[in-house]
């Protein structure tokens, strides 16, 4: 006498009673696929690609050199998850005023609000998961561009938070 093949809808009280109710139709169920193992150098040419479309965000707002700017790394909320910071401080550039700022961003579709107390002015605008932050204080402007969530490995995102990883190749 051969063994029973296992019963598919033992775990699955849902499915055996529609299998039940309705004895005509078939049922399949595939079996668990298993863990998919993520590709680290897609994680990173997606990172790679976040990283350069905030850098064009801060360029297009403050026309900074690279040493005046600066990259870092914020966690997404968890383990696999980067997002790209990128902070640009120049002196006060004639064509980035408040009002130049916002004008740039609305004509580009990005909300924000501006907010202004005795010594700082600041605007704070998002669009598709992006946001922006520009303050002018002290002769100088500065452009704080994030990025969206980029999802990698555990060892990726450990070596962009540390430093140890160039998203730019």
């Amino acid at each position: 006498m051969s063994p029973r093949p296992p019963d598919p809808l033992a775990d699955a009280p849902v499915l055996r009673a529609v299998h039940e109710a309705h004895p005509d139709v078939d049922i399949v169920v595939l079996p668990d696929p298993g863990p998919v193992a993520l590709d680290p150098d897609a994680g990173l040419r997606t990172v790679a690609r976040e990283l350069a479309e905030v850098e064009a965000i801060a360029d297009w707002l403050s026309g900074a050199s690279p040493e005046e700017r600066r990259r870092t790394w914020n966690t997404g909320g968890a383990a696999d998850l980067v997002l790209p910071v990128v902070t640009d401080r120049v002196p006060m550039p004639a064509r980035l005023t408040a009002n130049r700022a916002s004008e740039l961003l609305n004509g580009s579709e990005w909300s924000g609000r501006q907010t202004r107390n005795d010594s700082v002015h600041q605007l704070h605008a998002e669009r598709d998961g992006r946001a922006v932050r520009v303050v002018w204080l002290d002769g100088s402007v500065t452009v704080t561009v994030w990025g969206l969530a980029v999802e990698v490995d555990e060892d990726t995102a450990r070596g962009l938070l540390t430093g140890a990883v160039d998203a730019r190749g």
